[in-house]
């Protein structure tokens, strides 16, 4: 009954730490660097505590807080303004033979390869 009890508290807590993630996530610019970077040590402080209870139930969130706390941290050092052309590594960029030019998008991140000189 005590596991079953603490389920039922943690499960609405990861709801509501899953809805945190989701805003600090979906802000845009700067104040997506302040939130993610500050959520994320936040998780990170919460879950390494939930450890040293040493329940199944409470080790679990501690590592889904964790995990969360990670994603925050990297999402929070992101760079505002990626310039990711580096003409010393022409030669990876992998061009067709039938087309000039080759762009791979994703997020806000664009490659555009070199023209074939052929």
């Amino acid at each position: 009954m005590h596991i079953f009890v603490e389920i039922v508290i943690i499960l609405p807590l990861l709801v509501l730490c899953y809805q945190f993630y989701f805003f600090s996530v979906n802000s845009k610019g700067i104040q997506r660097q302040n939130r993610c970077q500050k959520l994320g040590i936040v998780f990170m402080t919460f879950g390494i505590i939930a450890l040293v209870f040493k329940t199944v139930p409470i080790v679990f969130f501690g590592l889904i807080l964790i995990l969360f706390g990670f994603r925050l941290i990297s999402r929070g050092l992101d760079r505002l303004e990626k310039n990711i052309y580096n003409p010393n590594h022409e030669k990876d960029l992998v061009v067709s033979s039938t087309c000039n030019t080759e762009m791979i998008e994703a997020d806000n991140f664009h490659i555009t390869s070199i023209p074939n000189e052929n």
